[in-house]
Order: C-alpha cells, then structure tokens, then sequence
C-alpha cells in the first residue's frame, strides 16, 4: 500500500505515519526560491518617514509570508521606481538567484507600468495577460526557460487573491508537487450584489450560523481591491461565476476557505 503518493505535500500526518511504516528517510524535491518584488514612486518601506501622497509597502511583507507557509523559500528585494530600465534590472538581479519571480504593480496598461516592456527586454516570453477576474484582471504570466514571472496586481487584496487562486498552484507543481483541486463549498448567500456579466468575481465574506441552522455567508469589510482590512477575520471568498449578472440573497454560490480558517 502507498502511504504517501509523489508530489504530496507533507503535513504533521504524512510525517506520523511514516514513522509508523518505520521509515526514518523521504526523498523530497529542494525548496523553491522564489523572489518578491514591489514597485511604484509612492510605495515606501515600512519604518520610514512617508512624504505626501506615498504609503507603506503591504504587498512585500504579505506575499513573504504566503510564499513562506506554502513551504518555499523567499527572497524579497528593494522597491523599484516607475521606472523602465530599474524595472529591467530587478528582474534581472532576481533571475539570477531565483526560480520563480513574483511582482506587484505595473501590470495594467498606463503610462508608467513597464511589466510588459521589460519582461520583453528580458527575453521573457508572455503566456497571457489579462483575465476575466476581479479583482485582479490586470494579471501577467511569463515564462524564463524553465522559470516563471508572475507580474500582480498593486492592490493588495488584488494581489493576495491572485496568488492564492493562480500563482500558489503553479509554484506548487514546480516544487514537484501535483494541482490539488481548489475546495469549493456550496453556501447560501446573505446579501444582494450586483455585478455585470463577463467576470467572475471573489468577494470576502465570514459564515455565520443562521436560526435554521444553516451555514450563511455574510460579506465581510469595505469593498475594493486595495481594502486589506476586508482580508482580516474574513473566513474565506465567495466566488461569483462569470455569467452571473448579480447575487440574490438565498442564492447558492461557491464558498473557497481560507487556509487560516481551518484547523
């Protein structure tokens, strides 16, 4: 009997009953390094002194610790300006240590986002830009050989949703692990939305129990893709598919958990 197949994440279990079998050796595959970079004029560190108009780098700090606890190794590097040729150089710095590189800001199309340009400087080559998703539409993938760049949003929220719904799967698989199915539950809604039809749409909610006993899901925080207070004690996303033109309250939907909801 195989009790622990290739490409399995090895949780505290998988350890326990490798011991059991009386195994003191697994074979695994090495970490991934992966590097995070954040740019834009009027992001800082945290720590500094912020001039008018400039905010504190989230973007940094949180995908460090997503990349950390899925299990790879990370490497974060200075903020870059809106800038071509500082753009060119970060990705090369990186690509020089780092087997996938994940990026933040500069993936739309105004007059200062260079992600396209400069993942073409590199010699990168684009597998699509753009998805019919909010947040996050304005979402790169590249790939460097047998490396990838993961250009995100800048919007925080925008860029937690990407990671955990696109990127964290890829970077698995390239860790030699295999796609695990995304857990979806179907839960009833507790809230009216409209949207327009032609995007899905991921919207933070927190369950609760309703007098019949019933899981519900009630939207959890301001709206927006750069609230990331609506990530903070939510218990998971709703996803709203692509053809939906709005959510009625009763409706059955999707409900994906959060990994920090669970055991």
């Amino acid at each position: 009997e195989i009790i622990i197949p290739a490409g399995k994440r090895l949780g505290p279990a998988d350890i326990g009953i490798a011991a059991a079998a009386g195994q003191t050796k697994l074979t695994v595959h090495r970490q991934l390094r992966v590097g995070v970079i954040s740019m834009g004029d009027e992001i800082i560190d945290p720590g500094t002194r912020p001039n008018y108009g400039q905010s504190y780098d989230s973007n940094r700090p949180m995908l460090h610790a997503l990349i950390s606890a899925d299990g790879h190794e990370v490497q974060t590097f200075p903020i870059v300006p809106d800038n071509l040729q500082a753009l060119i150089a970060a990705y090369e710095e990186a690509f020089a240590s780092c087997d996938v590189v994940i990026s933040s800001g500069g993936a739309s199309d105004g007059d200062e986002d260079h992600t396209q340009a400069a993942m073409s400087a590199i010699g990168a080559d684009l597998i699509f830009w753009r998805l019919a998703m909010k947040p996050g539409r304005p979402i790169a993938v590249a790939s460097l050989g047998d490396k990838r760049l993961f250009c995100l949003p800048g919007n925080p929220v925008a860029a937690f949703v990407c990671y955990r719904l696109l990127a964290s799967p890829v970077i698995d698989v390239m860790a030699g692990g295999v796609a695990r199915p995304l857990l979806r539950a179907s839960v009833k809604a507790g809230f009216d939305h409209k949207k327009a039809a032609g995007r899905a749409e991921y919207l933070r909610v927190r369950l609760e129990i309703d007098q019949q006993g019933e899981a519900v899901m009630r939207l959890h925080g301001r709206r927006g893709a750069g609230v990331l207070s609506s990530l903070t004690g939510a218990d998971g996303l709703v996803e709203i598919p692509v053809e939906n033109a709005g959510v009625t309250e009763g409706d059955y939907l999707s409900f994906i958990p959060f990994r920090e909801a669970g055991l």
